[in-house]
């Protein structure tokens, strides 16, 4: 959201159409259309009747192009959308479509675009990227595609070298705060730790749960935990916490506003960010998490692990990483930091690393570009 802001801050008008979940509760220009309902049906038999050939067609090719029954009974399910999309953008001066993940939401781009003749982009992000539903057809079709880190990027440039000059890596970016106005963190009697991800397996809270465990046997009530998030693991987790005997120790938090923990890091009311994800293999695996991003802009320290695209964001001196799935090297990175000398160091290299390179304005006038110049073509 931080993106679509800078963008319209830049004076181009934006309109959001969400796709799933087909809700979004933001000060956005928001057109919301239910897939499969009586309206969407009504929207997609007049694109339909005014578009039969080029509708056809591009259907067809994605159909074809979509190598397993799975991922075809996604995309059919999109279809009535998107076809009630490019009724909808009949009546606008609509000059480019972007959209994010390279999965089921880009082939709503794609059939809009290929239908309507509009140009569109994709910013891909991390398990999107491995589903391969058409990628090489929409490769092919939009005007550019966005890694947000650089395994990624390679990954994509592995598909096809005739659309190498497509694939571009532009960080996602967060706004920066004025570093005078952050305070350093100082030592407290009890240590604040957020976990700010939601509650699925890829970000490995039980690890970090049993490294608090090992903590709390030598530094009694010095660590408290706030989760901010939700998932399916809820009920699981909360078993896990009671088993350990954390219940004091650990406290699940549900959904927070953006603003609101970001507020919490200019209060200095959190010590430190720990995302203790895991690979799942498979390709399943963090990106470059945003929360950490947003975490160093704030002078907040962070741990997390040698996962995704992790590494390329947490370079040496600006946070500190540990193998995943270790709660002992958790546990020990978590103690180090709590008596850590140089904070003031590893806080400001870890502001100075997003500053230069995840910065919002730069990344989105990146991305602006980028549009701006399929636009001109």
């Amino acid at each position: 959201m931080n993106e679509i802001r800078e963008i319209e801050n830049s004076n181009v008008n934006v309109e959001i159409i969400p796709i799933r979940p087909e809700y979004l509760c933001n000060d956005f220009n928001i057109w919301f259309c239910k897939a499969h309902s009586f309206y969407c049906y009504y929207l997609a038999l007049k694109t339909i009747i005014t578009k039969p050939i080029k509708t056809i067609v591009a259907i067809n090719n994605l159909l074809l192009n979509t190598k397993t029954v799975k991922k075809k009974l996604k995309n059919i399910y999109i279809i009535p959308k998107a076809l009630a999309i490019c009724d909808h953008l009949t009546y606008k001066e609509c000059q480019f479509i972007h959209a994010h993940w390279l999965a089921t939401v880009s082939s709503v781009a794609y059939l809009v675009s290929e239908i309507t003749g509009i140009p569109w982009g994709v910013t891909t992000h991390r398990f999107d990227l491995y589903e391969k539903n058409a990628i090489e057809i929409k490769m092919k079709s939009a005007s550019f595609i966005r890694c947000i880190d650089e395994n990624g990027y390679k990954f994509l440039s592995t598909i096809s070298d005739s659309f190498k000059d497509k694939i571009y890596k532009i960080y996602m970016g967060v706004d920066i705060p004025e570093y005078n106005m952050i305070k350093s963190n100082q030592k407290k009697k009890c240590f604040n730790i957020a976990i700010p991800a939601n509650l699925v397996k890829v970000k490995g809270h039980s690890y970090a749960f049993k490294a608090l465990k090992i903590l709390n046997k030598e530094f009694p009530g010095i660590f408290k935990c706030n989760v901010y998030g939700i998932g399916p693991l809820k009920e699981q987790l909360i078993t896990l916490v009671h088993d350990l005997n954390l219940e004091n120790t650990i406290t699940f938090e549900g959904n927070i506003k953006n603003e609101d923990l970001l507020a919490k890091y200019k209060k200095k009311e959190i010590d430190l960010v720990l995302l203790p994800s895991v690979d799942l293999g498979n390709n399943e695996h963090e990106g470059i998490p945003v929360c950490l991003i947003e975490a160093m802009a704030y002078c907040v320290p962070v741990i997390s692990t040698k996962t995704g695209g992790i590494p390329e964001l947490v370079i040496e001196g600006s946070g500190i990483l540990v193998p995943d799935k270790s709660s002992k090297a958790i546990a020990h990175a978590i103690e180090d930091l709590y008596s850590c000398d140089n904070m003031e160091t590893i806080l400001f290299t870890g502001y100075e690393r997003v500053r230069k390179d995840f910065n919002n304005i730069t990344q989105t006038m990146k991305v602006l570009e980028l549009i701006e110049k399929a636009d001109k073509v």
